[in-house]
């Protein structure tokens, strides 16, 4: 049982056949893997017993969170192609503080940024984990990978995450697949935006005007070209009639 966390007493159903032992160390990835470490503050408050590592109030809400992340990350759209394993190295309290390594397929060049995406949902809204009866988000998450360190927070974007460890080529920027995981792509062109503006002409047509003397206000004929006037009404700019005279 699970005492004090968000002030409830719940029950954690830990899978009895599964036994997580808590590593003091950092994990050493073998040939396939790629290690993509995340300390992550969960929106949800532990009993004080959390700072002994050898309680059992340790060990089972560290059973449940291994899980519960396990689970998170295996069924996340952004990291379930990719996904090994985690390994969760040690908790703390400050909400839940899980310190912890996401394992993806090294043959996968997206996997840190996977990771990236997973996570950033967790912070900013977009995904939630249940751990007993309490379903909460993140409020940070730092990872460490090897393109580089980044921290996600509410006011980062997964594109501003993305930036920060990765680089794109020239002529490329971040955007972002279905899944919500970013990757480089060709930079859209934009039309250009005029900078200065369009004056129109405009004339005023009074019982004294022509039709022509209209035209020839909104309009300048080419050399050699006047004023002339449609079968309906319409002026245009026609070749000049010749007078015969020479």
């Amino acid at each position: 049982m699970l005492k004090n966390l968000q002030n409830e007493t719940i029950v954690i159903n830990v899978i009895n056949s599964l036994s997580v032992s808590v590593p003091t160390t950092t994990y050493t990835p073998v040939s396939g893997e790629l290690k993509v470490e995340v300390i992550l503050t969960i929106n949800v408050t532990p009993h004080d017993e959390i700072n002994n590592e050898n309680s059992a109030y340790y060990q089972e809400l560290f059973n449940a969170t291994f899980i519960v992340l396990t689970n998170y990350y295996s069924n996340s759209a952004a990291t379930k192609d990719n996904f090994i394993k985690i390994v969760v190295y040690r908790m703390s309290k400050g909400s839940l503080v899980v310190n912890h390594a996401v394992i993806m397929n090294s043959t996968s060049t997206t996997g840190q940024n996977q990771v990236a995406a997973a996570t950033n949902n967790l912070v900013n809204g977009g995904a939630t984990v249940t751990i007993g009866f309490v379903t909460a988000g993140a409020t940070k998450a730092d990872i460490y990978a090897p393109g580089g360190n980044a921290t996600v927070t509410t006011s980062t974007t997964i594109c501003g995450t993305f930036n920060t460890l990765n680089t794109c080529p020239t002529g490329q920027e971040c955007s972002i697949d279905g899944n919500g995981v970013p990757y480089c792509a060709p930079i859209e062109s934009t039309v250009s935006v005029p900078t200065t503006t369009y004056t129109p002409v405009s004339a005023t047509v009074t019982t004294s005007t022509t039709i022509c003397g209209t035209f020839n206000t909104l309009n300048t004929c080419p050399t050699g070209q006047e004023c002339s006037i449609a079968g309906n009404g319409v002026p245009y700019c026609a070749p000049l009639k010749s007078t015969g005279k020479f």
